[in-house]
C-alpha cells in the first residue's frame, strides 16, 4: 500500500561543510597516499596539470611500457585530489568534523511534495521521539490495509 506524500515525513540530520567541518592535512585524516605513497598516469594528465603538479610536489617519472608513464610520489608527500571537474586541488580536500553536534530537521511531506517549510529541532532526543511517534503512526496506518 502506498502512502500519500502527505503523510509522509522526511528526517534529517545536516552537517553544513561551512559550519561543521574543517579542512585538515593527509596526515590528521590518515590518508593512505600521504602514508604509502602513490602515483599518477602521465598520460591521462594535461600539460597544464603536469606544470602544476611540478610546481608544488616532487615526483619521479616511471616508464612501465611505450606510452605508459607514471608520476610517482613518495610516502609522506601529500597527495592531490583531481575532481570530476578536473581540477587539481592541492589542499582542504580533506575534512574532519569540529565537534557541532547536528541539525535535526523535519520536512513535512516527502521529496515528492513538501507541504511547508523545515522544522528545526533544538534537541536531538525531540528529534527522536517525534520520529518514533511518526514511525508507530505509519505502521498503524499500514497494518489497517
Amino acid at each position: 500500500m502506498a502512502l500519500d506524500p502527505l503523510v509522509k515525513k522526511t528526517y534529517q540530520i545536516r552537517a553544513p561543510l561551512a559550519t561543521h567541518w574543517r579542512s585538515a592535512t593527509c596526515e590528521e585524516v590518515g590518508c593512505e597516499f600521504f602514508a604509502d605513497g602513490w602515483r599518477l598516469r602521465k598520460e591521462l594528465l594535461t600539460d597544464r596539470d603536469i606544470y602544476t603538479i611540478g610546481q608544488i610536489r616532487h615526483y619521479v617519472e616511471l616508464d612501465v611500457a611505450d606510452g605508459e608513464t607514471w608520476l610517482v610520489f613518495s610516502p609522506g608527500t601529500p597527495c592531490l585530489k583531481q575532481w570530476a571537474t578536473g581540477q587539481l586541488f592541492t589542499e582542504g580536500h580533506h575534512k574532519l568534523p569540529v565537534g557541532r553536534l547536528g541539525i535535526y530537521r523535519l520536512q513535512p511531506g516527502d521529496w515528492r511534495q513538501y507541504t511547508s517549510r523545515p522544522y528545526v529541532f533544538d534537541k536531538a532526543d525531540q528529534w527522536c521521539d517525534d520520529f518514533a511517534t511518526h514511525q508507530d503512526r505509519l505502521a498503524t496506518i499500514a497494518s489497517r490495509g
